[in-house]
């Protein structure tokens, strides 16, 4: 019958009504079906909802079973609603020829008040006070104002004692929905009772998830965006003193609270960001160390909510997206979560929840671009959160996708920021983590995208010079059998050019053929060997990208300067380091073979110097025995010996035959007497 009804209302009506008269036998489920009908279709249903009541009323005597009572109020309860749709839906200006049925409503109130709250069934009371709170939406003023505080002390009991608490609630709700409409407050001591109640009821740290419990906790919240009407000023006083002082239990209540008033849209803009003043001591770490995992959770998405519904204003945003970014980090639930033996809000993976929150933000809300563009530079240029860098570059690019597409892609630096990274230290950033190896490929791939996108921005037309060499890139990611190992610098191009990413860095700034630029580059990978001082593969591409940088630097003094740079923050104990050193000193050679042999004699002397000090030295140096060395004085001969080989393998064709001739080989042939530095130098060739 209710689907016959969307589209024959009339006929299913009507063939209801002819049964469903006094001196028929009477059939309980008829209030119940035209209910179900009202709800399924209240535009072509309510020309006859003044007719069905008229028929109702006589026949709620005759109702004595509790069964029969229960069904009855849920039918005539889906009838109110029904009535309520109707006259929301705008409907009621085509159909003024019907009669408002409002006094018929309260009728039935008066009739269940008085002789259906007798019984001890609480699903019977239950099922009363859910249909009364319908019915208050027809009550008069004067009226509603005697009963509402009546019905309210009426829930209560119900509420606690019933198997199921949502009719309650959603009766509450109703009741708090008519006191809107005729504009009347319910008095402030009974308000704030309810409002504290209602809190308790949340139950954001219940490990129970079933649908029922689900259900119940959406309408306690649904009953807080209501009284966010009229009340919103008691309840976010109420909200923000039990946030700041209350148990941990109660916090994670208020916490899910604002999050639903906020995507509720229920609040203020004054309130909204009333919301961020009192999450400020947890976001700046003064009351941290009382907060637990899940409480930052939910921290976590109320910020969410907050910068989706645009209450968040710039000029602090910045301490929002750090603590954000801060919750990134925390790749595993807490030992405290574990001990209060919780289950975290969402899935198990937080992080990747987290990241999907961030991504729909960026993506789908235009306003937090400003918020994240361009802070997030000063994070993908930061030690902190390097292993936040997949994340980073894939909010970057969707950002950077957006404003090419408009040609405004720029970086405006606010006046006193010194710490947002200027154009060439995140060229070198990304320059050195693009060639790095990584577990997973696709954090290469994300790196490479964002890169592509920002090469106009790092210098104009950079991105028609490496239209190949970007397309070769993604072909090569797209590979199946592809791995990110040791030989990711080989695999980024064809596999028989072993130099392929050293050459594409060439090829990069030949073409942009600008010392001052080019000279901003070393600066600013000089700037980062301390962003890789734990990651070798990724220092060791630090080292490549700067050597080959100073081999098309101009000015010798700063390529001598830079040349120490290389030495004093390279460990000499370290077969890795030493060989990435050598690796960049053989670039650098490529454009300054005469620096870098001075550079290498003048390592070699300090060593002789250093070998021949304190107190009569000269004579140790004089007595025809074998020196002592020890490891670091070994470790860094055997560094110099391996530079003096790159020298050679990049040196220029031409020059080759005479550095090789009259200053390499006649520094390697002072050693050859020495057995352990021969052994060592073996060691670290093969």
């Amino acid at each position: 019958l209710v689907v016959l009804s969307r589209n024959h209302c009339k006929s299913v009506v009507d063939c209801i009504m002819q049964k469903f008269q006094i001196g028929l036998p009477f059939c309980h489920f008829i209030i119940s079906t035209l209910g179900e009908i009202a709800l399924s279709n209240p535009v072509d249903f309510c020309p006859y909802l003044h007719k069905v009541l008229n028929r109702i009323i006589p026949m709620m005597g005759i109702l004595k079973a509790e069964s029969v009572r229960i069904l009855s109020a849920e039918g005539i309860r889906k009838l109110g609603e029904a009535y309520l749709e109707f006259l929301d839906s705008g409907n009621s200006q085509s159909y003024s020829e019907i009669a408002d049925p409002s006094a018929l409503f309260v009728t039935i109130y008066d009739h269940v008040v008085s002789a259906w709250f007798s019984p001890r069934d609480n699903r019977v009371r239950c099922a009363n006070l859910h249909l009364l709170g319908v019915l208050t939406n027809f009550l008069p003023l004067d009226r509603l104002r005697e009963e509402t505080s009546r019905l309210i002390r009426m829930i209560a009991p119900v509420h606690w004692k019933t198997n199921d608490p949502v009719p309650s609630i959603e009766g509450l709700c109703h009741i708090i929905q008519s006191t809107d409409k005729l504009g009347f407050q319910i008095n402030d001591s009974a308000m704030d009772h309810l409002l504290l109640c209602m809190i308790y009821q949340v139950d954001a740290m219940s490990q129970v998830k079933n649908v029922s419990s689900l259900r119940y906790q959406g309408e306690v919240l649904r009953f807080f965006s209501y009284s966010t009407k009229q009340y919103q000023s008691r309840l976010c006083h109420i909200l923000f003193d039990k946030l700041l002082s209350g148990q941990e239990r109660m916090r994670c209540d208020v916490l899910l609270i604002l999050k639903h008033l906020v995507n509720s849209k229920s609040l203020s803009l004054d309130y909204g960001r009333s919301i961020l003043t009192t999450l400020m001591p947890f976001l700046t770490g003064d009351i941290s160390s009382h907060v637990s995992v899940l409480m930052m959770n939910y921290i976590f998405y109320l910020l969410v909510a907050l910068l989706e519904s645009e209450y968040i204003a710039l000029d602090r945003s910045e301490v929002y997206v750090r603590f954000m970014f801060c919750q990134l980090l925390q790749n595993s639930e807490s030992d405290k979560l574990g001990k209060m033996n919780l289950v975290p809000m969402a899935q198990a993976n937080k992080k990747s929840q987290f990241c999907q929150s961030i991504y729909y933000l960026i993506s789908n809300v235009p306003s937090t671009e400003a918020v994240f563009w361009p802070l997030l530079f000063q994070y993908l240029c930061c030690k902190e959160f390097t292993d936040l860098l997949d994340e980073i570059c894939k909010y970057l690019t969707v950002i950077a996708k957006r404003m090419n597409s408009t040609n405004r892609l720029t970086i405006i630096y606010p006046y006193g920021n010194e710490r947002l990274p200027k154009s060439h230290f995140i060229f070198a950033r990304l320059l050195v983590c693009l060639g790095t190896p990584f577990k997973r490929k696709v954090f290469n791939q994300n790196l490479l995208e964002l890169l592509e996108q920002m090469a106009s921005f790092f210098f104009p037309s950079l991105s028609t010079a490496w239209t190949e060499d970007i397309k070769l890139f993604h072909r090569r990611l797209a590979e199946e059998n592809f791995k990110c190992d040791d030989r990711w610098q080989n695999q980024l191009a064809e596999v028989s050019e072993p130099k392929a990413y050293a050459l594409f860095l060439i090829k990069t700034l030949n073409f942009v053929g600008n010392d001052k630029w080019i000279g901003a580059l070393a600066a600013a990978l000089r700037e980062q060997f301390y962003l890789y001082y734990e990651r070798e593969e990724a220092k060791r591409m630090c080292f490549m990208c700067f050597g080959i940088t100073l081999s098309k630097l101009q000015s010798g003094v700063l390529v001598v300067d830079y040349l120490q740079a290389l030495f004093v923050n390279t460990s000499h104990t370290s077969i890795t380091e030493q060989t990435s050193l050598a690796e960049a000193v053989g670039y650098v050679a490529q454009g300054h073979v005469d620096i870098v042999l001075t550079k290498l004699e003048n390592v070699t002397k300090r060593e002789h110097v250093r070998r021949s000090s304190g107190v009569l030295g000269f004579i140790r140096d004089a007595i025809p025995l074998r020196p002592v060395l020890g490891n670091d004085m070994l470790s860094l001969r055997s560094t110099v010996l391996l530079c003096y080989g790159y020298v050679a393998l990049h040196c220029p064709l031409d020059l080759l035959p005479m550095k090789l001739e009259h200053v390499i080989m006649r520094y390697l042939t002072s050693y050859f007497d020495n057995v352990e530095v021969m052994i060592n130098l073996i060691r670290l060739f093969f």
